[in-house]
C-alpha cells in the first residue's frame, strides 16, 4: 500500500472500534489503485507463431550440424529456442515434408538432420521450379491467346459474305468496286464506337 493510505489509516482509525465498514471500503479501494498501477510488461508473454517455431527448430540443426533423436530434439527445442516440447515434434515432421530437414533410420532409432548447404540448395531447386512452372505457364498462355484468336476469327461476321453486301441494299458493293469503300478498324462492341474517333476520322475527313 502507498504512504497516503497509512496515512489515512492512522489518522481515521486509531481504535479496534474503528474497523468497520468505512475501513474495508477504503482498504479494498487502495488495493484496486495497486493492481491497476501494476507494470504492463507483467502481462503474459504472447507466443511463437508455427513459422517463428519452424525457424528456430532449422536454426539448431543449422547450429548444431550434427543428428538428433527425436526426443534430444525435444529437449533441446524448449532449452535452446523458446520451442515448447509438445509442438517440437510437429515442427520437426513439417520440416521433413518440406525438405529441409532429412532423416534416416538406422537400427532402430530415427535421426534428424539438416546442414546449412541443405537449406540452400533446396531453395535454389525450389527457384528452379518456380522458374519452370512460370515458363509452362507462359506457353500454354501463348496457346489459349492463338486459339482465342481463331475463335474470335471465325466469329466475326464478314461483310462481303453477307447478303446486304452480295445485293447491294445500300450500295456498298458499287462504292467497294469502284475503289470508294474505306474500311476502319475499331476498339469496341457492335456500333459501340468512341465518339471522338468518329468526329476525328469520319466527320472531319468525310463530312465537312
Amino acid at each position: 500500500m502507498n504512504g497516503s493510505f497509512w496515512q489515512h489509516f492512522r489518522r481515521n482509525y486509531s481504535s479496534e472500534q474503528s474497523f468497520g465498514v468505512n475501513f474495508w471500503l477504503s482498504f479494498a479501494n487502495n488495493c484496486l489503485n495497486c493492481v491497476h498501477n501494476l507494470p504492463q510488461n507483467m502481462s503474459k508473454k504472447k507466443g511463437l507463431s508455427f513459422e517463428e517455431k519452424r525457424t528456430r527448430m532449422l536454426e539448431l540443426f543449422h547450429e548444431k550440424k550434427e543428428p538428433f533423436l527425436l526426443k534430444e530434439l525435444e529437449k533441446l527445442g524448449p532449452k535452446l529456442k523458446g520451442v515448447v516440447m509438445q509442438s517440437v515434434k510437429e515442427i520437426v515432421q513439417s520440416l521433413v515434408a518440406d525438405d529441409l530437414v532429412e532423416t534416416d533410420k538406422i537400427g532402430s532409432s530415427t535421426y534428424f538432420w539438416s546442414f546449412p548447404s541443405k537449406a540452400l540448395n533446396s531453395k535454389l531447386q525450389r527457384i528452379e521450379d518456380l522458374k519452370a512452372k512460370i515458363a509452362d505457364t507462359k506457353q500454354k498462355t501463348l496457346i489459349i491467346d492463338a486459339e482465342l484468336k481463331k475463335v474470335e476469327a471465325q466469329s466475326v461476321y464478314k461483310m462481303r459474305d453477307s447478303a446486304l453486301y452480295k445485293e447491294d441494299w445500300l450500295g456498298l458493293k458499287e462504292l467497294d468496286t469502284s475503289g470508294r469503300l474505306r474500311e476502319y478498324e475499331v476498339i469496341g462492341d457492335h456500333l459501340q464506337i468512341d465518339m471522338n474517333w468518329f468526329d476525328n476520322e469520319i466527320i472531319d475527313k468525310y463530312l465537312k
